[in-house]
């Protein structure tokens, strides 16, 4: 049984290490001054409204018009016409209904095209989309891959993988290819996941790192392993006090950039789940490290990974593969919905693998600090 007592005098044994190195809060407060300048320095956007069959024909001029070519009739092509926003003139047609008498796409000027290909990851896991814009920017594109790509990760989960290539009108797919510019899926709700995402990661697992690594180091956790606190209550009182900072920065940076978010439970549970399992991978990485010096290395290779994986997972399909057993894939879908859609219900397609893959990593931190880590 857990004794309040023991915990309580634990937690307030870290609340006086924080207060002593007040600097571990300096990156909270940046991320938060970072969420500020953006919510200051562009306008409130309105919610885009969902409509139900074909768009408004009352369009205005300035509307995006896309037409989508697909050759085999899917699940996902079949509910694609379904949640078009009004403010983009989606027309959806198989390629033989727009193939002229040359061989080619029909497409009026003013349209980009975006093609719905087979993957090579296999139709249920992935798909390969080809985008000719129009215009002399693929920047025009910004709204569309703003719907189309949470669209695909809410409806088919965020295991499902999009191949993009983007390649001007009427220039051949096989001139002037490139990749997506990071630029275009710069946004409001992707910098505030990625915000919740590095505190959390700082709070839960490079300060748990540096902690655990520092007692560790100067033998205090192998002293209070010979105390009568025990070691679950040693962990309770770590984890406590690293959630409550996680919580609090991720809740100010959600609180500047999009208030509504907050009464979203599918926001608090994510960040619970996420914290939980970042302070999970934080209590490996100092089980493993002897050194303050190690410790921090390895946090930064676990971050450095991880960056690296996300990336290649959108290139090649083993990759993808391992994308799909970290759980910060998960969490980044879950934090993006509800900063776009705080009145959507819970996402289960994510949030189980979310949990599944949290309770996995709490019983290898678990073994782990009662093997190896108060050592």
């Amino acid at each position: 049984m857990i004794r309040r007592y023991i915990v309580s005098i634990l937690l307030r044994r870290e609340i006086r290490r924080l207060q002593k190195n007040p600097a571990a809060l300096m990156l909270i407060g940046l991320l938060a001054g970072i969420a500020l300048l953006v919510s200051l320095s562009s306008p409130a956007e309105n919610q885009t409204q969902i409509t139900r069959g074909r768009p408004a024909e009352n369009e205005s001029e300035e509307a995006l018009r896309v037409a989508i070519v697909f050759d085999h009739e899917t699940p996902l092509v079949q509910s694609l016409a379904q949640d078009v926003p009004q403010r983009i003139d989606v027309r959806i047609n198989t390629r033989e209904q727009l193939t002229g008498r040359n061989g080619r796409l029909a497409i009026p000027d003013g349209w980009s095209v975006v093609e719905l290909l087979n993957s090579g990851h296999g139709h249920a896991s992935g798909l390969s989309v080809v985008a000719h814009y129009a215009g002399k920017s693929p920047g025009t594109l910004a709204p569309f891959w703003e719907w189309f790509g949470p669209w695909v990760a809410y409806h088919h989960g965020a295991a499902f993988l999009i191949d993009q290539k983007i390649v001007a009108r009427p220039a051949p797919v096989s001139h002037a290819i490139q990749d997506k510019s990071i630029g275009e899926l710069i946004n409001a709700p992707a910098i505030g996941t990625s915000l919740l995402l590095i505190v959390q990661f700082f709070s839960c697992c490079h300060l748990l790192v540096a902690f655990t690594a520092q007692d560790r180091e100067r033998k205090t956790l192998t002293a209070l392993a010979l105390s009568p606190a025990r070691l679950s209550e040693i962990m309770l009182a770590k984890g406590i006090f690293h959630l409550s900072l996680s919580l609090f920065g991720s809740v100010l940076v959600v609180a500047i950039l999009n208030p509504p978010a907050l009464a979203h439970p599918m926001l608090w549970i994510t960040l619970l789940l996420t914290s939980t399992a970042m302070m999970c991978v934080g209590t490996c990485i100092a089980t493993l490290a002897r050194n303050q010096a190690a410790a921090g290395m390895l946090a930064l290779c676990y971050m450095m990974s991880g960056a690296i994986l996300f990336y290649l997972s959108t290139k090649f399909s083993a990759f993808g593969f391992l994308k799909g057993l970290a759980f910060e894939s998960y969490s980044f879908i879950l934090l993006y919905l509800a900063f776009q859609h705080p009145g959507q219900i819970l996402l289960l397609k994510a949030l189980v693998p979310l949990a599944a893959l949290t309770a996995v990593w709490l019983l290898v931190a678990k073994s782990c600090f009662y093997r190896f880590g108060w050592r």
